[in-house]
């Protein structure tokens, strides 16, 4: 953005009057020269001139320190590619990996607001996430005293809000915004169910359009973050409130159906040439009041030489509006199906009318009436019932799988009992090998002692062979005699010895003495 487009720029971020008529700015539009399309620039550029420093110290960002020709003695400043209330935007050349970049200026306001900055780090990092074709990569955050910039991508065109305002109409046809609306498709879709992250400012003035006709989305979650943080600081309203929804003005938790309305006012601005509300109270008309139709947006505007406005479009662009997000389309594919449906005929406008004979001049000729065709019956046809085998198959597998864990949680279980078993059966089969070994061991040094022993002469005389009566006996053990026992009293001398006494010799009560002796 040059310095003649200030004017443009600042309408296109809406930092205008909100009093001034319509008429007043299209003649502000009409009387911009026309200026062509920035060029990327190659050659080295000399530093940041005076007026590019004192064009800095009055804005609303940090200025560098005095006489500084870079940037954090890496960034050397070429020229500016845009201002607004949110920064100001300098292209400028990394002299590290010698590419350009674009530096986004953080407001001076902001740099004292920990929090704030807090904030912008965290959505810098979820910026770092994205990559996508159709979104700005975001490079870094430098922040170093006075000065805190946002690295980007730096994107060799312009804005759509800057093309559309070097249209003759200050507005496209249907067939131009087609083609936009499919890439930034693929591009939200991708930020919004992959990456799960909502841009929150999405305008004409926030994609940028390559010369090759590619579009990028840039400051996805930036400006949105910036604008409140500076809310909190200052009493303007957080966000661009013509593209905001009904939702992120009441401050609602943001989701990607705001970025649906966005959209939806984005398309309706490169239709007409203004947002769907432009002057007077814009929040109170977002909250409450329906925008009127493209058609007759265009007719106010008095847009001539442009092609009509097709029903679909009209449709799709309202339900993007819709006040209720739940009637929303879910997606920009949803728009898209919606700009490809059929037209349903509403109303008889289409009929042909034919107007009927009157009796005198019809002539009316009787036929007979043609008979209809046999109809053949029309057989049943058997259809055999498909049985849906699939949830069986699963609980057969489920029942599989929970029976072998099973088995082999109790095969753990056993295992883990039976370690200490194993452990001291290991230690007794350990200990009887030993001793076998042993064993063996001894029993074989016996045979090598009993074979090493000299044997006996063969001339030594056989010893005598002992006999039975020259074996010695033990002893025998006599036992003690009794005591002497009392004189008998004198018996009749006729019983003798059939009267039961002990044999001569022997005592009454004496045992008879061993080997025959008496």
């Amino acid at each position: 953005m040059t310095p003649k487009q200030s004017t443009l720029d600042i309408s296109a971020d809406l930092d205008f009057d909100p009093a001034e008529s319509m008429s007043q700015i299209m003649r502000e539009l009409a009387a911009q020269p026309m200026s062509p399309a920035p060029q990327r620039q190659v050659a080295p550029e000399p530093p940041m001139a005076p007026e590019m420093q004192e064009t800095i110290a009055g804005s609303v960002v940090a200025p560098p320190d005095a006489g500084e020709k870079k940037l954090f003695s890496r960034y050397r400043t070429i020229r500016e590619l845009g201002r607004g209330g949110m920064g100001l935007v300098l292209l400028a050349q990394d002299e590290v990996l010698e590419v350009p970049v674009a530096l986004k200026l953080i407001p001076k306001a902001l740099l004292h607001d920990t929090e704030g900055i807090a904030n912008l780090k965290k959505e810098v990092l979820r910026g770092l996430a994205l990559a996508h074709p159709g979104i700005v990569r975001i490079h870094n955050f430098e922040q170093e005293g006075r000065v805190a910039v946002i690295v980007m991508e730096y994107v060799e065109g312009e804005s759509l809000a800057q093309r559309k305002a070097r249209q003759p109409v200050r507005c496209f046809d249907v067939t131009e915004v087609r083609p936009w609306l499919e890439q930034l498709g693929a591009a939200l879709d991708y930020a919004h169910h992959e990456a799960r992250i909502a841009h929150r400012d999405l305008k004409p003035g926030n994609i940028l359009i390559t010369p090759e006709g590619r579009l990028k989305v840039t400051d996805f979650g930036l400006a949105s973050s910036l604008s409140e943080s500076l809310s909190r600081l200052t009493t303007r309203i957080s966000g661009t409130p013509p593209y905001m929804s009904p939702q992120q003005l009441r401050g609602e938790r943001p989701t990607h159906l705001d970025d649906i309305y966005s959209l939806g006012a984005t398309i309706y601005e490169l239709l007409t040439g203004m947002p769907p509300f432009f002057r007077g109270n814009v929040p109170t008309q977002v909250l409450s009041v329906t925008p009127p139709p493209m058609t007759e947006r265009r007719d106010e505007f008095e847009v001539k030489g442009q092609k009509s406005i097709p029903a679909a479009w009209e449709e799709m662009v309202a339900a993007c509006l819709s006040k209720d997000a739940a009637q929303r389309p879910a997606s920009v594919a949803d728009m898209l199906r919606m700009l490809d449906a059929k037209p349903i005929a509403r109303t008889q406008a289409a009929l042909i009318k034919m107007e009927a004979p009157t009796l005198e001049t019809q002539e009316i000729v009787l036929r007979p009436a043609p008979q209809p065709p046999a109809v053949q019956p029309i057989r049943p046809r058997r259809t055999v019932p498909r049985v849906n085998l699939q949830p069986v198959v699963g609980a057969v597998a489920a029942l599989i799988r929970g029976i072998f864990a099973l088995i082999q949680s109790i095969v753990t279980a056993i295992i883990e009992v039976l370690k200490p078993v194993l452990k001291v059966a290991a230690i007794l089969l350990l200990l009887g090998g030993a001793l076998v070994v042993k064993h063996k061991w001894d029993v074989a040094e016996a045979k090598r002692a009993a074979a090493a022993a000299p044997s006996a002469p063969q001339d030594a005389a056989p010893a005598p062979a002992m006999s039975a009566a020259s074996v010695p006996r033990p002893p025998t053990y006599y036992p003690p005699p009794p005591p002497p026992m009392p004189p008998a009293p004198p018996s009749d001398p006729s019983a003798g010895p059939q009267g039961g006494g002990p044999p001569p010799g022997q005592s009454m009560g004496q045992p008879p003495r061993p080997g025959g002796r008496r």
